[in-house]
């Protein structure tokens, strides 16, 4: 992907899903230093800041030829060729969690429907440009 062909991009932030993983980051610094299973509450911290760091942002990219949308620090990434979208449409963002965790101030999302039958809700904070910035250049 360059930067260079970018049609539309937009990053979103989880609150909620960073609210609560913080939270029980910090039930486990309290429980390590309360208890004497000090390394059990150690890795369990560890392991949910991993985790933190692998979902915290969504991102959302589209240049001439694929969708990109990209949790996190980046591991897990999905690619979309623009060819394989059947149909898109603007929803209300209450249909899908998703939408709700990344992007609570927008009340639409895109419902993408692929030609293998698959349907995906993604957010973003302009629904219709998004939508626009799907269509194919001919």
């Amino acid at each position: 992907m360059s930067d260079d062909g970018i049609k539309y991009y937009w990053s979103g932030v989880s609150i909620p899903f960073m609210g609560f993983v913080g939270s029980l980051e910090i039930l486990c610094v309290i429980f390590m230093f309360m208890s004497k299973s000090f390394i059990t509450y150690l890795c369990i911290g560890v392991i949910l800041f991993f985790i933190l760091l692998l979902f915290f942002s969504l991102k959302v990219t589209v240049d001439y030829n694929n969708l990109y949308i990209t949790y996190g620090i980046g591991i897990f990434e999905k690619i979309i060729p623009l060819t394989e979208i059947k149909g898109k449409r603007i929803v209300p963002n209450k249909d899908s969690t998703l939408c709700l965790a990344y992007n609570m101030s927008a009340n639409e999302a895109v419902m993408l429907e692929l030609r293998s039958g698959e349907r995906l809700y993604v957010p973003a904070d302009n629904s219709r440009r998004f939508q626009s910035a799907l269509s194919i250049m001919g």
